[in-house]
């Protein structure tokens, strides 16, 4: 797989397994793979475009997820 195709686009692509990763590193409870999902998809809206999307932006939406589910 090229890095950039044909066009001259370049895209980089996260997982729920990435999500699943740092839940567990962070030492937080398994999340189930709709709420994985639904960080992930925070982190696409929710990231600031001058920094992109790293760890520590994926960091920072588990932590307010957790924050949020915990006050349910």
């Amino acid at each position: 797989m090229n890095a950039v195709d044909k066009d001259g686009w370049m895209s980089v692509r996260w997982h729920v397994n990435d999500v699943d990763w740092r839940v567990y590193e962070l030492g937080y409870d398994p999340l189930t793979n709709e709420e994985a999902r639904e960080v992930l998809e925070d982190v696409e809206h929710g990231h600031d475009a001058s920094i992109g999307i790293n760890w520590d932006v994926i960091d920072f939406h588990i932590e307010e997820f957790m924050r949020e589910k915990e006050g349910e």
